[in-house]
């Protein structure tokens, strides 16, 4: 019960630790990830910023928007979007990974791996 209330109490800002590496004037965040991942930590600061779903443009090679500057992935999810490696595509892409965090967003599921990317522009 330890692990479910640890787990869960966190549950409305997961992200904070990569959040944080965010620039401040960032105000388009992409995100790759799964159906049951939360994008809520990377709404704040609220009414600043955009959560835009990047899913398609991995799908089918296209280019990022002009507009996004950081990239949050879910490791687990990467392959069922890209037939890369996510290293690959950072290359391609200009593109960095600054921080890497361990995320539990079920307890059933255990923890995953979460990046955060920057992408020159």
């Amino acid at each position: 019960m330890a692990t479910v209330y640890s787990t869960y109490a966190h549950r409305n800002d997961l992200f904070a630790t990569l959040r944080k590496k965010i620039s401040p004037d960032a105000h388009e965040i992409g995100f790759i990830a799964e159906g049951n991942d939360s994008d809520y930590s990377f709404w704040r600061p609220f009414g600043q910023r955009q959560v835009i779903y990047l899913q398609n443009e991995i799908q089918t090679g296209a280019d990022l928007p002009d507009n996004v500057q950081w990239v949050v992935v879910k490791q687990e999810a990467w392959s069922k979007y890209s037939s890369i490696s996510l290293e690959q595509w950072a290359a391609q892409h200009h593109a960095q990974i600054v921080a890497s965090a361990s995320v539990t967003i079920l307890v059933n599921a255990g923890q995953e791996t979460w990046h955060l990317l920057h992408v020159e522009k």
